[in-house]
């Protein structure tokens, strides 16, 4: 049985061409940023192609640079790593600061600029769009980013998840949604369509490694004082959400 990601793809990574869409399906622990670090990498520094590589979080996107820093300088240079928060930010700055419609395509432009160059778009923990959204509003800004045909979606999109159904589904919709809009005959959808304008139906690719849980220490609380308790007698770090 194949436990890690890196053996599941196997060395179908090289057929992989622009358009297409990866999903990975794959528990903590089996190998997906070992597969993008020690496997991807080293193709695309062969290849002379360039990674962008997305996070959710700041923590991770520093422990993935201090593994990358370990890595040749010439390779470094064909990945860069990047939170989906920073995307954000710079769609809502120029959301609310532009003047007019002219300015904000021109500040939208500027930064498509900066990110046209790579072949590969990583949205690591992709479920993020869909989880975080309950309290981060701009996670949409984001994912519509990722999806545009004027920026990401003609590239190799690669999702990673653990919990990968909801956000694939929700994907793949979009997906479909945008070739039917592309279509220059209202009423005309891809499937019946030869040569639509601006549509990217390219090859889904699917990977799911099994799910093992057995390192996962279950606790039942009654209490909420009982949380402290378990923080403070236990080694590990925890991550605590609230609904207020």
């Amino acid at each position: 049985m194949n436990n890690t990601v890196t053996d599941t793809i196997g060395e179908e990574y090289q057929k992989w061409k622009p358009n297409d869409k990866i999903f990975i399906s794959s528990s903590t622990g089996t190998g997906k940023t070992y597969f993008i670090l020690n496997v991807l990498l080293p193709y695309a520094y062969q290849t002379e192609k360039q990674i962008l590589y997305l996070v959710n979080r700041r923590i991770l996107k520093q422990q993935l640079e201090r593994e990358l820093s370990e890595k040749q300088p010439e390779m470094r240079y064909h990945i860069k790593i990047e939170l989906y928060q920073t995307i954000e930010k710079r769609m809502s700055d120029i959301r609310y600061n532009s003047q007019n419609r002219s300015q904000q395509a021109m500040g939208y432009r500027s930064v498509l600029l900066e990110y046209e160059n790579f072949d590969y778009v990583i949205c690591d923990e992709c479920h993020y769009f869909l989880a975080d959204s309950n309290y981060n509003t701009n996670t949409g800004l984001s994912f519509r980013w990722i999806q545009d045909v004027f920026s990401f979606s003609h590239k190799i999109r690669i999702f990673l998840s653990a919990t990968m159904h909801d956000i694939k589904k929700y994907i793949i919709s979009d997906d479909e949604k945008r070739l039917f809009q592309s279509t220059p005959c209202y009423g005309f959808h891809w499937k019946n369509t030869i040569g639509v304008y601006g549509a990217n139906k390219g090859k889904e690719w699917n990977y799911e490694t099994p799910c093992d849980y057995d390192f996962v220490d279950i606790h039942i609380i009654n209490r909420e004082d009982e949380i402290s308790d378990l923080v403070m007698n236990g080694n590990g770090k925890w991550l605590i959400f609230v609904d207020s």
